[in-house]
């Protein structure tokens, strides 16, 4: 399974043909429309579950922080 970056070079590297197909220039692979698609799919499900992370660990972080001011305030 490739990267984030990865999935962004093999975009960028695509050039829609027609309505149906895209060619691959780095290695000339002609792809359906659909595989291409599902290559858009792939980067945004990465991207979101990135954020998804970033939004627990802020959220995790709230939390420590929260505690520990309630903790202080016991001990105060």
């Amino acid at each position: 399974m490739a990267n984030i970056y990865e999935l962004k070079d093999q975009i960028k590297a695509c050039i829609q043909l027609d309505e149906e197909h895209v060619v691959d220039t780095e290695d000339g692979e002609i792809l359906n429309l659909q595989q291409f698609e599902a290559l858009q799919m792939e980067r945004d499900q990465k991207i979101e579950g990135m954020c998804c992370y970033i939004k627990n660990k802020l959220a995790e972080a709230d939390a420590i922080d929260a505690e520990a001011n309630t903790l202080s305030h016991r001990s105060g």
